[in-house]
C-alpha cells in the first residue's frame, strides 16, 4: 500500500472503531462488536455482487471470496490479539 492508501485505511478503520465505541456506550461492547462484524460481512457480500457481472459468476466466486475474507479477518484478529497480549504482559 502507498502512504496515502495506508493513511486512508487507518483513518477509515479508526472511524469505524470510534462509531463502534459510541454504540457500545449505549448498547454494550458485545452487541456493538456483533453489529460491526455483521456490517463488514454485509458490505463484503455487496462488494462481491458488484464485482460479478452475472449471477453465475457471483455463485462461482462465493467460496473463494469467503475463504479469502475469513483468512484476512483471521490475520487481522491474530495481529490485534497479539498486540493486546503484549501490552498486558508489559503491564503485568
Amino acid at each position: 500500500m502507498t502512504d496515502s492508501v495506508n493513511a486512508a485505511f487507518a483513518s477509515m478503520a479508526s472511524a469505524h472503531i470510534t462509531q463502534a465505541n459510541t454504540n457500545a456506550e449505549q448498547h454494550g461492547h458485545e452487541l456493538s462488536g456483533i453489529a460491526l462484524t455483521h456490517a463488514a460481512a454485509r458490505y463484503n457480500a455487496f462488494l462481491l455482487s458488484i464485482e460479478s457481472s452475472s449471477k453465475g459468476k457471483l455463485n462461482a466466486s462465493r467460496e473463494e471470496f469467503i475463504n479469502q475474507s475469513v483468512a484476512q479477518y483471521r490475520e487481522f484478529l491474530n495481529h490485534h490479539y497479539d498486540e493486546y497480549a503484549r501490552a498486558e504482559a508489559e503491564n503485568a
